[in-house]
């Protein structure tokens, strides 16, 4: 299993983190800056923006579900590996500014996957 959240570094600064068999490793963008944040809530944010960046567009074929934002029909949506999250958007909605509407940061984000 995989654990993802912030930890606090050995140097007293924090970071996005996955735990592998007790291994820790830094994980999301904080992998570009080692030196870690100064709080948890930052490097939350900080894997909160990996995830904006990352998102993908993904089709489900034959099926049709309501759009987040507004209610109309689609088979498509966006999705984020990372967190294990999607979301069906019309061709509209399906952008970035959506997805943080319907998918808002919130503090002590913690993720378990088999992945």
């Amino acid at each position: 299993m995989n654990y993802y959240e912030a930890r606090l570094l050995k140097t007293g600064k924090w970071n996005w983190t996955r735990m592998n068999d007790n291994v820790i490793t830094t994980a999301g963008d904080c992998i570009n800056h080692p030196e870690g944040h100064t709080t948890k809530e930052e490097a939350e944010r900080c894997f909160y923006e990996y995830v904006l960046k990352n998102l993908k567009e993904f089709e489900v074929k034959f099926a049709q579900f309501k759009c987040e934002i507004c209610d109309n029909w689609t088979s498509k949506g966006l999705e984020t590996a990372i967190s294990s999250r999607s979301a069906y958007f019309c061709d509209e909605h399906r952008n970035k500014e959506s997805w943080i509407k319907s998918h808002p940061f919130t503090p002590d984000i913690k993720i378990i996957s088999s992945y």
